[in-house]
Parts: structure tokens; sequence; C-alpha cells
């Protein structure tokens, strides 16, 4: 992995780019806001060699004049990484998940040469993102002093590990060069074969078999039951799967859950559905990172 910093106006023009190899400076907020300091901090990293990228801070509403009003004002060039910084504004309420997904695919639609990735804290990531969408990448900020293990099961880009002195990041790139080559769309980051389960997928899963857990057992003479929770278990505990394995996993999963169906009580519909809304989770995501 490689280290590198992110600076707004809140940092010093001459930071240090020592021991760093990339550097994502704030270019613009909602639409209105240009950091003053942007010229200089470009200029900065560019002088140093780094790898560079901007993000914009999103605010709720006005999507498309947002996604425009930054591709305009930051000063960047072909190989330069764009990033949508999805958290509280300083008023209080933030983007919706849905609108964080419309605001990086008009950057996308605007800049298609560039790289466009997320950024988000853990909580937006578990709690309030909908749909998994991150773009080129997730970059994840979770301040734990581990860099390069934030505590989610999605596979991440970056990881934000702590705020002192200054915001610090590791990225999942072998060499500055790499990240470099990445960023101009020459090369595709390191990463695992299979696709992970998404965390907002797992707790579905979880939630499926805590409901299991509780329900009475009527078929405790066939064992259908726990075929049924370990199967859920199961998806639960992988984290990487190629998208044949989902379509064998969710096979499995129905002829499952239609046989424990057939027994006595109505809830288990409602699990039944429960379960195939997870599981069409993952295809989804399959689906996006596919294109």
């Amino acid at each position: 992995m490689i280290k590198g910093i992110d600076v707004s106006a809140y940092q010093s023009e001459t930071y240090t780019t020592s021991g760093y190899d990339f550097v994502i400076v704030k270019a613009t907020e909602g639409r209105t806001y240009i950091n003053p300091k942007q010229a200089a901090q470009v200029a900065r990293a560019r002088a140093a060699g780094l790898v560079l990228g901007f993000y914009h801070f999103l605010w709720p509403g006005n999507i498309k004049a947002q996604a425009a009003y930054f591709v305009e004002k930051c000063a960047s060039r072909p190989g330069d990484i764009l990033a949508c910084d999805w958290e509280h504004t300083s008023s209080g309420p933030a983007a919706t998940s849905a609108e964080k997904d419309a605001f990086m695919r008009e950057v996308k639609r605007l800049r298609p040469d560039h790289r466009v990735i997320l950024y988000c804290n853990v909580d937006f990531w578990v709690n309030r993102d909908t749909s998994s969408y991150d773009g080129d990448g997730l970059w994840i900020a979770q301040y734990n002093g581990r860099p390069g293990d934030p505590s989610i099961r999605a596979k991440w880009l970056i990881h934000q590990y702590t705020s002192s002195p200054l915001d610090i990041n590791v990225a999942q790139f072998a060499s500055r060069a790499a990240m470099r080559a990445w960023a101009g769309g020459t090369s595709t980051p390191p990463k695992e074969d299979d696709v992970p389960i998404t965390d907002a997928d797992a707790k579905k899963i979880a939630k499926a078999v805590a409901d299991l857990d509780a329900y009475p057992v009527p078929w405790e003479s066939d064992n259908k039951d726990n075929q049924l929770k370990n199967a859920v278990a199961s998806m639960w505990r992988i984290v990487y799967r190629t998208e044949a394995e989902v379509k064998a996993q969710r096979a499995t999963i129905d002829k499952l859950v239609d046989a424990v169906a057939a027994g006595p009580g109505a809830d288990l519909e409602a699990l039944k559905r429960e379960i195939r809304e997870a599981i069409e989770g993952v295809t989804v995501r399959l689906s996006v990172e596919e294109n």
C-alpha cells in the first residue's frame, strides 16, 4: 500500500509532501464555494510529482448543478481523480444515497475519462447507503489507527485512518506509478477475483438468521429449519464469491426456503422475501461492478 493525504482550506498551502504518494485537494462545496487555496495546494502536489485528486463536498439538492460546478471549478487535468465527499453538512442534513449516486453518475457523464470515487465514513456506508454504488472505488474514513484495516466487508480503495496531525490515508496500490496508471485509465487496481458481499446485504442476511433463531421449530424431525439456517449463515460468512456462486447459492436458498415454507407458519413468507432481497442485492452489486 502507498500513503497520501487530503487537504482543504484548513491546511497550509505549503503542506508537507515528504513521504506521501498522493494528495486529494478539496475543490468545491455546494454551488457557491471554491477552496481559496486550491490553486496553490494543487501546484505544490504537481511540483512534488504526486498523484492528484479533487473532491467536492456534496449538499442535498441541485445535484446536476453541483456536478457541473465541481467539474468546471476544480483544477483537474486528465489522469486526476475526482471524488464525492458524502457526509453531514455544516447545517446538519446530508444528501441522500440516491443523490450521492446521481451526483457521481453525472460527474462521470461530464468527465468520462476520469476516475470518480466516493468518500464517506463507515456509518454512511453501512447505515445510510442503499445502493452500494461507489463509482470507481470507495474511499472509506475510519479513524481507527489501523492503516488498511477499516471495519467493513466491502471492497475499498483508500482508507483514511487518522485526522492527526492531518488527514492521512493509505491506498491499495503497489506503488505511486501503479496508482497513476490506474488514475489515467491504463490499468485496474489490485483486486480479488471474486466480488465482496456488501455491508447492507450482510446485515439483511444476519437479520434473516436472527429471525430463524427466534422462530418456533415445527420441523425438528427432518431438520429442514437447520438446513435453511445453515445455508443463510454460510452466506453471511462468505466475504467473496463469484457470480456463478451467487447464482448457485440463490438456487439452493430458494429450494430450502420452499421446503421449509411447506410446513406451518405464515411468517416464513416474510423471511423468504428477506433472503431473496439479500441475494438480489448481491447480484445487483455484481452487475454494477461488471459495468
